[in-house]
């Protein structure tokens, strides 16, 4: 059994990842680093998903242990354009 850490799943990436990484018949739990937000519809009540309140910069990490810890935060949301001075 899987037990995910997942930092950035109120995003817009982060929320389609925590919906899928909770489909899988091999999640034990997923637990959700986020600023204070929470996860909309019926995400919100799922019985295998926690919360943990703090910033990836300067929170204590939950007790407990985790399979796996995913980076989901990311500079993305549907009304993204691309910067193309990056390149």
């Amino acid at each position: 059994m899987r037990r995910y850490f997942l930092t950035g799943a109120t995003g817009f990436v982060g929320r389609e990842l925590c919906r899928q990484i909770l489909r899988r018949p091999n999640t034990e739990s997923v637990t959700c680093l986020t600023r204070g937000q929470r996860l909309a519809g019926t995400l919100l009540s799922h019985p295998k998903l926690r919360y943990w309140t703090g910033d990836i910069t300067e929170c204590a990490f939950p007790k407990g242990e985790f399979t796996d810890l995913i980076h989901g935060a990311n500079d993305a949301n549907d009304l993204m354009q691309p910067d193309l001075h990056r390149y």
